[in-house]
């Protein structure tokens, strides 16, 4: 306790937000495993991978979709990553997914070929 309004948080050091927060934003844990005892257990994502400089990396498990962004004329690619929810999926530029990913880039573009009124020069 900071004060008598305030907890600080113990959080993973990959969680860059402020530990303190307001005591009316706690409340007890509870599992709900007497209410409902039927419930699967939510599977446990991944740990991500943390680099030297404090950035997060998550691996990538599938390239799901292709656009143009309109202003930019780039290329993105919709991923999802290992253990995340469709929520937490992401549009990455075609050029890093080229130096981290090169082979599911090349798995996407053989199953669903661009155009050739779309192809774009690389």
């Amino acid at each position: 306790m900071v004060n008598q309004n305030a907890a600080k948080l113990k959080l993973p050091k990959h969680m860059q937000i402020h530990p303190v927060v307001n005591i009316a934003q706690l409340r007890p844990y509870k599992d709900g495993a007497d209410r409902f005892p039927d419930r699967a257990e939510a599977n446990q994502a991944p740990e991500p991978y943390i680099n030297e400089q404090g950035a997060i990396f998550y691996e990538v498990e599938a390239i799901l979709n292709r656009q143009i962004t309109p202003h930019t004329k780039r290329v993105t690619y919709l991923v999802k990553f290992r253990g995340q929810d469709a929520h937490e999926n992401l549009y990455i530029d075609e050029a890093t997914l080229l130096e981290d990913v090169p082979e599911l880039i090349a798995e996407y573009e053989k199953k669903h070929p661009r155009s050739a009124s779309k192809q774009r020069k690389r």
